[in-house]
């Protein structure tokens, strides 16, 4: 069995190999900043 991470949220992990990583886009911390705000609200 093997597991395979390709996103977490609204974010992707296409091209990234393990123990890389890469700065989140604007969009991407939009995205995680409303999920936060949506999560606290209900």
């Amino acid at each position: 069995l093997r597991l395979v991470r390709v996103g977490l949220g609204p974010l992707k992990l296409q091209g990234l190999v393990p123990g890389q990583w890469r700065e989140l886009t604007e969009e991407e911390l939009q995205a995680l900043r409303a999920a936060l705000v949506s999560h606290r609200a209900a």
